[in-house]
């Protein structure tokens, strides 16, 4: 199953996590500029205002849910570790656990 690695973000590994290369930046991207290019060639005269309101507010309800989510964790891990972890983080720190899951999500 391709999401199993992400069954629960406490045990979250961007190690395990699918899409979790350069390259699927790299392709992605690439594609995107493809699509891109391609419909502006097309230049579709359909009119999308609807549309793009549903979208915009999915994609901002999305960030809404991430944000809290980083929130928690970083006060979280805060009262553990203290606010000095925040800009000046141990170089040894293995990128696993909740905080971690909410930057891939940004990521994706």
């Amino acid at each position: 199953f391709f999401f199993e690695p992400m069954v629960s973000y406490i045990d979250f590994d961007w190690a395990a996590a699918p899409c979790n290369s350069i390259w699927t930046v790299a392709a992605v991207g690439g594609a995107y500029l493809l699509v891109v290019g391609t419909l502006d060639a097309l230049k579709p005269s359909w009119q999308l205002e609807r549309l793009q309101t549903v979208h915009n507010l999915i994609l901002s309800f999305g960030s809404l849910i991430m944000f809290v989510g980083t929130t928690i964790e970083l006060l979280r891990r805060t009262s553990r570790e203290g606010p000095a972890w925040i800009v000046c983080e141990d170089p040894t720190t293995e990128p696993k656990g909740p905080l971690f899951f909410w930057s891939y999500m940004y990521f994706l």
